[in-house]
């Protein structure tokens, strides 16, 4: 199965997303954000859809499991962006608990480069984040493939500018006792999206 093939679960799941107005969300659910109800309903529909996740999975050493734990499992949104690619660039990062609450949002101004380094930036940025609150676990939501199939090992990472940073990140993922990764659609990843480009406009340093 490939695209947006699959099932009428999922089509219902997506289309609710879409249509659904903010006003009755918030009626709903009020402690979660609009855009994280929507988040959540597209997840689901890709979950029905595809029920083999393109994603990796690790387990390490339990060596790591002496470190105190203030959340055990945290969900991490990444994004990064580049007005111009090359051009000014910024990080914007959205960390969820277990009840999907947001507990940390963040956002850098990350200077010149390309919109790939700004990719590997927020990623980091988010990583250092979920690992300041303690968590054993993390699941990881990005907007870019290439990020995704880089860290998954699915892809080379052959351009030099990103090596030192792909290192940085397989450094700071060994610490976590397992975690995942996965590719996601743009409007699955509006909130950090929102702090990437606010971090640029600002010029805000984190």
């Amino acid at each position: 199965m490939s695209g947006r093939e699959g099932g009428p679960a999922g089509e219902i799941l997506r289309t609710l997303s879409h249509v659904l107005p903010d006003e009755s969300l918030a009626l709903w659910f009020p402690s979660l954000p609009p855009f994280a109800i929507r988040g959540v309903l597209l997840r689901a529909a890709e979950e029905v859809d595809f029920p083999v996740a393109v994603e990796t999975v690790t387990d390490n050493d339990a060596t790591n499991g002496d470190r105190r734990e203030i959340f055990n499992r945290l969900s991490l949104f990444t994004d990064g962006a580049s007005k111009g690619n090359p051009g000014e660039a910024g990080a914007g990062v959205v960390v969820f608990d277990e009840n999907r609450q947001i507990v940390r949002e963040a956002c850098k101004y990350l200077g010149y480069c390309t919109n790939n380094v700004a990719e590997y930036k927020a990623l980091i940025l988010g990583l250092e984040e979920v690992l300041q609150l303690g968590a054993g676990e993390v699941s990881i939501f990005v907007d870019s493939e290439l990020l995704a199939r880089q860290i998954q090992g699915r892809y080379a990472v052959r351009n030099a500018n990103l090596q030192p940073l792909f290192k940085e990140i397989q450094k700071k993922l060994s610490v976590f006792r397992k975690y995942t990764i996965r590719h996601i659609p743009r409007e699955e990843n509006v909130r950090a999206d929102q702090l990437a480009n606010e971090a640029i406009k600002n010029r805000r340093k984190a």
